[in-house]
């Protein structure tokens, strides 16, 4: 389903997925990039890294195994970094978590604050 707006505000419908993992199967086709992302979050702590790590972890251990929705959504800022073409900027509001993952893949990460600067 298409986003929605309720009360001024953007609703994102969660979307079900039918079949193979689409999210799962793109980053699949980057094996040293998915290597690469997984051994930098390996000693990541808290919920959040704990959980990208063992969801990007499955599908690089078992390119074949299915993905839960709740792995899909784990991928989390990974997807970004992974997806993103080596010769442009990853523009986000969320610097911090990008940074890390873009640099071990050689990949730089900006704000839209730091583009309204120059």
């Amino acid at each position: 389903m298409p986003p929605t707006e309720e009360k001024g505000l953007i609703k994102i419908n969660s979307a079900r997925c039918e079949g193979e993992c689409a999210v799962a199967s793109r980053l699949r086709d980057f094996p040293n990039e998915l290597a690469k992302v997984v051994k930098l979050l390996k000693p990541e702590r808290g919920r959040e890294g704990s959980r990208r790590y063992q969801a990007l972890r499955h599908i690089k251990r078992k390119p074949k195994a299915g993905v839960s929705e709740g792995q899909c959504r784990n991928f989390g800022d990974a997807v970004f970094v992974i997806l993103a073409p080596s010769d442009t900027f990853i523009l986000t509001t969320n610097q911090r978590d990008h940074e890390q993952l873009a640099k071990v893949l050689g990949k730089k990460v900006t704000t839209p604050q730091a583009l309204d600067e120059t």
